[in-house]
């Protein structure tokens, strides 16, 4: 049970969430691709993979080796500050570049802001709290899913959710059973996750 809790931590990753969501809107979803066309689809997605996933992890093993970080799962809620920092700035600066330069549709716009709104957001709460980043990644996907299906824009959002929804819990439960987290920072995590995502969606959509 703990290499299956430890495989679901490392499989779903905070970092990983916004490139399964890109994936999973992409197919349902394909006009959030427009202006690009589907041969463009690697270009663009490696644009948002090095600026939400690799950038981001180039700066926390960074922090790793020089000292700054005592271990990847950052359990001393002290140590997060400043490698959640690097991430929003990562996220900010991605989300810029592709809204300002690179022209992607609204519908994607809206996600990417979001997303980094909910990081800006638990990047705040960690100051004061330790709050589940892993359990606010992944119900962030399934708020963005849930939204998207509630405005009726998608009926084929209703299997990628259904197995977000199975993920999030899944996930949830290995945190908890890894004893990183308690019940109260997993819950508030999926409630700040679910709620600003959703919102973000369901308004600006």
């Amino acid at each position: 049970m703990k290499n299956l809790s430890t495989a679901l931590s490392v499989l779903f990753n905070p970092l990983l969430v916004t490139s399964y969501l890109f994936w999973i809107l992409s197919a349902v979803y394909p006009e959030i691709l427009w202006p690009y066309t589907s041969r463009q689809y690697l270009f663009l997605w490696a644009i948002l993979a090095i600026g939400t996933l690799l950038m981001p992890a180039v700066s926390i093993l960074f922090l790793k080796f020089s000292g700054h970080l005592s271990d990847f799962e950052m359990r001393v809620r002290q140590e997060r500050s400043i490698p959640f920092f690097f991430i929003v700035f990562w996220y900010g600066v991605s989300t810029f570049l592709l809204i300002s330069r690179l022209d992607v549709s609204w519908h994607l716009s809206v996600v990417l802001v979001g997303t980094t709104l909910l990081i800006a957001i638990l990047t705040i709460i960690t100051a004061w709290y330790k709050i589940s980043i892993h359990s606010a990644g992944i119900w962030g996907a399934v708020g963005f899913l849930t939204a998207i299906l509630v405005k009726g824009h998608q009926s084929d959002v209703l299997w990628p959710l259904s197995f977000a929804f199975l993920a999030a819990g899944a996930v949830s439960s290995a945190r908890l059973y890894l004893n990183l987290h308690t019940f109260n920072q997993v819950i508030y995590g999926a409630a700040v996750g679910f709620v600003i995502s959703f919102c973000c969606l369901f308004i600006l959509w």
